[in-house]
């Protein structure tokens, strides 16, 4: 990795606004880091993606469309993308919406880039006050409505489908991020037998909580039994078509995602999960993260889970 040769310069606006022409006609020499995983100009929807001349030079994984749903994936994103720089930087913070949680995270967003300059588009309603350096106002272009923002979306991912091939991963080899699943310690199906529960669920035990993924209906005595022979006093249960058509990437054990894909089917049976990624099959997948947004075979966006719900 190499370190930036200049220091950032931050780009923050409402969500009317258009940084496109800025960048083309301000930052042509600048490498360009997309923080906005919502961003339809850039194709750049649910990662972090760092361009330069047009071309991805490396990203990280991100799953959804709100910055502030993982707050702590957007800040190592950040970092890690930064240092892969060896040239000027500008950064496109997400599309201001007044709120503390996004308002604390760009201020965290600031003070971790150490920005030589922070651009603030005209109107945007974010105060001057609280950043590493004072902020300039510029004039970026006009949004596209967001009718026309969502049909540039849905044309990156009808690309990105297009791409994908056919994967089937084994549950035991892989480390997973971004989701529930993959927190606990693994409960081997004999163990199921014992407390009553069908061998056929998933479970895992995190702390107090029983993890499980079924499609069975479970009564409240063989619940309650299993809760009672696990240790565990609450239960958390997931059905396999809850993980359908989430965007997920493979990643390597250093971090690097390699792979962007859609979960297609999820069977604790057979302990496998079958993913359409662009990765080459057969991958050498170590980790599959695991994203909040879910889009469908036509390339439609059908929303976010709640959060860790999976």
């Amino acid at each position: 990795m190499v370190a930036p040769r200049g220091r950032p310069t931050l780009l923050i606006g409402s969500p009317g606004v258009s940084w496109r022409e800025t960048i083309r006609d301000e930052f042509g020499d600048h490498d360009f880091l997309c923080l906005d995983p919502a961003q339809p100009d850039f194709s750049s929807v649910a990662r972090i993606v760092l361009w330069r001349d047009g071309k991805v030079r490396a990203w990280r994984f991100f799953g959804s469309l709100d910055l502030a749903r993982f707050p702590h994936v957007a800040l190592e994103g950040l970092v890690r993308l930064l240092r892969e720089s060896d040239r000027d930087v500008a950064v496109l913070c997400p599309a201001y919406r007044p709120g503390p949680v996004l308002r604390h995270l760009l201020s965290l967003i600031a003070w971790t880039a150490c920005p030589g300059r922070i651009l603030i588009a005209d109107g945007t309603p974010i105060g001057p006050t609280g950043w590493p350096v004072g902020p300039e106002t510029v004039y970026p272009a006009e949004a596209y409505p967001d009718l026309v923002q969502a049909a540039q979306r849905r044309a990156t991912w009808l690309r990105i489908l297009e791409r994908c091939e056919d994967h089937t991963l084994d549950f035991s080899s892989l480390a997973f991020e971004g989701s529930r699943l993959g927190t606990g310690r693994r409960v081997e199906r004999s163990a199921l037998s014992r407390s009553g529960l069908p061998e056929t669920l998933y479970a895992e035990i995190c702390g107090p909580t029983l993890f499980l993924v079924g499609p069975e209906e479970l009564d409240e005595s063989a619940l309650s039994r299993g809760l009672d022979h696990f240790g565990c006093t609450k239960a958390h249960i997931v059905r396999p078509a809850d993980y359908t058509d989430l965007v997920c990437s493979f990643a390597r054990d250093s971090g690097q995602d390699f792979g962007f894909g859609f979960v297609q089917e999820l069977d604790p049976a057979t302990g496998v999960v079958r993913v359409r990624c662009t990765a080459v099959a057969p991958a050498p997948v170590r980790v599959l993260r695991l994203g909040a947004l879910r889009v469908s075979e036509a390339g439609r966006e059908l929303g976010e889970t709640r959060p860790w719900q999976v």
